[in-house]
Formats: structure tokens, sequence, C-alpha cells
């Protein structure tokens, strides 16, 4: 800002002399004046410098907390004990109240007692299991048992049948060999009559085994039959007890949540601070009735403090998270806080199109409070050669009326007009159209200064100054004004008030 008051000085001060000097050489006669204007043009000149286009805009806002938590109770009770107070200091997990448990505790003994016989009713279950399970082993030996008989009975018979069949066909025989002889006149028929009653009775016999086998082996299959619906049934039973049991234990499972849940809102009534930080406010005194759901007191967390500021859309380009901010605090007007972006919020208020931005800071001693008034200035953007924009036509063919060392120049009389040369068109004006924007740079040459035209590049532009990216360097004389037309090799005239050269290269 002032650089441009000085050059804007320079200029006022050039163009006073130059005024003065033209009316001199016109008062001499036209002779005069075309030997003025036939030598080197005037130009006022300045130095490179890095700057800030503009001065950074500065917000305002208010700090608060990084976090802010409302205890509440969760649950109906009179306050017994509520033991800090607005401005003090609390730990995570700290006890800060105390509400009558009585009625809640009454529900946790109730709870546990259900607990307890249902655990009972799960045992009685599994000594049921086990019972059944006993029997089924009692059924099952029983059916082997009566298989063992039915076994052993038709091994048992089955030796005895074969003994009597033998014993009938050997009586039978003797008898047809007997009754044979008798017809014969061999042997009396009294001892044929005799053999044929003994094969008659061992024929018998046979039978009356046959009969009783079949009968007792009918007997130990039906007691096996019995055994293997007891060991089903008993098998079924242990089903039936195990169900009981799976019941029994989903019943003690309900219970024990049941209890979990008596056991947490026996835990509602010691209310512990949810963060490290201040307390804020403190909504009810000891001896209140409260409500789930109302709240005891309301904690700040001040390790950091955040700050929102407003800012406008056009603004929001230059900024970015976790770009760096200063912040200065009226109640500390003697410090200033470093802090970073935290937040941008993407929803702009669309009556004053204006974005929140949030700031945080740190706050190890805890000293900044909630609610002071802040005043946030980001991070200023990187300092670059900036320049006034009346350097990119200096030189130029054409000049804008007014402002210029020339500015009270007349027009040329024809000698001073000449045809293009060659290095005329090697070097176009800095301010063609077609060609990248210009400026002259100063060079001494024996104490003679001369200028060369140089191409850079250009950044942003505000308040009549523009940024040079490339092709300026800090320190370098460059011409803002002239008051006519230049070309590289020029020898110029360099107003009074301009820096000197020397030393420029």
């Amino acid at each position: 800002m002032g650089r441009g008051v000085l050059t804007t000085a320079l200029f006022v001060a050039t163009a006073g002399c130059s005024v003065v000097r033209d009316q001199a050489v016109e008062a001499q006669g036209p002779s005069n004046r075309g030997r003025r204007q036939s030598g080197p043009v005037s130009v006022d000149v300045a130095i490179a410098q890095q700057q800030l286009l503009s001065p950074p805009v500065q917000y305002t806002g208010t700090t608060q907390p990084l976090r802010e938590v409302s205890l509440r109770a969760q649950a109906e009770g009179k306050l017994l004990f509520l033991g800090v107070d607005v401005g003090d200091r609390v730990e995570a997990g700290q006890t800060v109240a105390q509400l009558d448990d009585n009625l809640l505790q009454g529900a946790l003994n109730e709870a546990r007692a259900e607990s307890a016989a249902q655990q009972s009713a799960v045992l009685s279950a599994r000594s049921r299991v086990g019972s059944a399970t006993t029997q089924v082993g009692q059924a099952r030996l029983s059916l082997e048992q009566a298989q063992g008989n039915i076994a052993r009975l038709k091994n048992a018979w089955r030796a005895r049948i074969e003994d009597a069949k033998l014993e009938a066909q050997q009586t039978q025989s003797d008898a047809q060999r007997l009754t044979t002889l008798a017809t014969q006149g061999a042997v009396p028929e009294q001892q044929a009559e005799q053999a044929r009653t003994v094969a008659r009775q061992a024929q018998q016999a046979l039978l009356d085994q046959q009969a009783q086998a079949s009968q007792e082996i009918t007997q130990s299959q039906t007691e096996a039959n019995i055994a293997q619906q007891l060991l089903q049934a008993a098998q079924a039973q242990v089903q039936i007890e195990q169900q009981g049991v799976t019941a029994s234990q989903g019943q003690l499972a309900a219970r024990r949540a049941s209890q979990a849940q008596a056991e947490e809102r026996r835990s509602y009534g010691t209310l512990t601070a949810p963060l490290r930080g201040v307390v804020l406010a403190r909504t009810t005194e000891e001896g209140n009735l409260v409500q789930a759901g109302n709240e005891i007191l309301k904690i700040g967390d001040f390790s950091q403090v955040k700050v929102i500021v407003q800012v406008s859309e056009l603004n929001l380009q230059d900024l970015q998270v976790n770009q760096p901010a200063q912040v200065r605090l009226d109640a500390f007007p003697d410090q200033t806080f470093s802090g970073r972006v935290s937040r941008i919020s993407p929803a702009a208020d669309p009556q004053t199109r204006l974005l929140p931005v949030e700031i945080t800071l740190p706050n190890p001693s805890g000293k900044i409070g909630s609610g002071l008034l802040a005043r946030v200035t980001f991070a200023p953007e990187t300092a670059r050669v900036v320049i006034p924009e009346t350097a990119l036509t200096a030189g130029t063919r054409e000049r804008r009326g007014g402002g210029g060392p020339a500015a009270n120049a007349g027009t040329a009389p024809p000698q001073a007009k000449r045809q293009p040369s060659d290095q005329d068109k090697k070097t176009p004006s800095p301010a063609s159209n077609d060609q990248k924007p210009r400026i002259f740079l100063l060079k001494s040459r024996d104490e003679d200064p001369l200028v060369e035209a140089r191409p850079v590049q250009l950044g942003k532009r505000a308040n009549g100054e523009v940024e040079v990216l490339s092709g300026l360097k800090p320190g370098e004389f460059f011409v803002v004004r002239s008051s006519g037309p230049l070309q590289s090799g020029d020898a110029v005239q360099l107003s009074f008030l301009s820096p000197s050269p020397q030393g420029a290269k």
C-alpha cells in the first residue's frame, strides 16, 4: 500500500516536471520541441518486492468448548447428593451425583431371587434327566437279558428236541422191525406191541418237548418285547426331560437378563462425569425429585476450544481443512493463539451466503473459556512479487491519456514517427492481445539506463495490482509508467524520484 502511494507521488512529481519542461520547450519554438521528443523516453521505475496481494481478512466468532455434554438422570428418584458446582473441573468417571436407589435396589433383589429360583429349577430338570437316563440303562439291560434268555432257550431246546427226534426215530425203527419179525413168527406179538407202544411214547415226548420249547421261547420273546418298549419309553422320557432342561435354561437366561437390567438400572442411581472437563451449568439442587431424562449438569471439554466464523462463499476457495489460523481474544489482548481449520460446512446460509468454518485451537492450560470474542485471521497465502497493473501497459505504442510521465507531451512531431524496425518485429508490445503479458526491466550500461522487454506469467489481480508468478524476481527494476512507446534496448530517462539503478544487472 505504501509502495503504491510512493509510486503515485513519483509519477505526479515526474509529470509536473514534464509539464514545466513541455511549456518551456513550446515557448522556444518547434525546433526545440522536435529535439525533446527525439530524446530518451521518460519512465517511472520501481523495485520488485514480494508481498501479499491483499491484506488478510479478519473474522469474528465466539469460543466454545470442543465438546459439550448434558449429564441427565436415567432413572427417577430423589437427588441425595450433588458434589460439583459451576466452574469445577471433573475427571471422566468421577462420581458427581447420587440418587435415592432404594426402589432400584429392591427390584434388583427381586430379580436376583428369581434367578436363583430358576437356577434350582434347572438343576431339578437336570436331575430328572439323570434319572431318566438311568432308567434307559436299566431297560437296555433288561432287554439284553431277555434276548440272552431267548438265545439260551433256543440252544437248549434245540439239543433236547434233537435227542427226542433220535429217540423217536430209533423206537419207530425198532417197532417196525419187531412187527415184521412177529409177523414172521420170529418173536412174540406181545414184544412187537411193546415196541410200538414205546415208539408212540417217544413220538409224543418229542411233540411235548417241541411245544414246551415253543412256549418258553415265546414267553422269553414277550419279555424281550416288553423290555424293548420300556427302553423306548425311557429314551422318550430322557428327551422330555432334556427339553425341560432346555426350557428351564431359557427361563434362567431370561431371569439373568432381567437381573442384569436391574443391576444396570441400579447403577443409574450413581451419576458419573462422561468426560474430563469443566461444569458449565448446574440445573437442579439436592433434595429435588428428578425424572428420567432431566438434566443435572452440563459439562464442557476445554482441552481444545473451537471458534466458528462465517466466511463468504467468495473466500471459501482460499480455505481448506488443517489450514493454520491465527486467533486473537479480547480477553487476552497481548497474546495470539495458533489454531487450525477443523471443519468447513458445505451448506451456506441461503440469506447471507455465508458458510460456517470451524477453527480448533489447543487449550492445555484451560485458561480459554467459553463465550469469548475471538478474532480469526487465516494464515496468509504465499507472498509473491506484486506489481501495479500500469506496468503491463508501460511502453505500449497506444497510451491512455493522463497518469504517465508524458501525460502532457502532446502529439509527437512527424520526424518522431518511424516505420517499425526489425527489432520492433522481434519485440512485440507487452500489451499485444496475441502475446503473453510483458513488462520492461531496467538495465544499466555505463550509467546509461536501458530497458529490456520480458514476458511474465500473471496470477491474481486486486486493487489495481497483479501477482507475477514468473518472469520477475525480487530486487529487479521494472518500468511502472512511460511517456512513450518502448522496445528492448531503448535508452530511457528516469524520473528524478525513481530509485537508483546502480548495481542492476
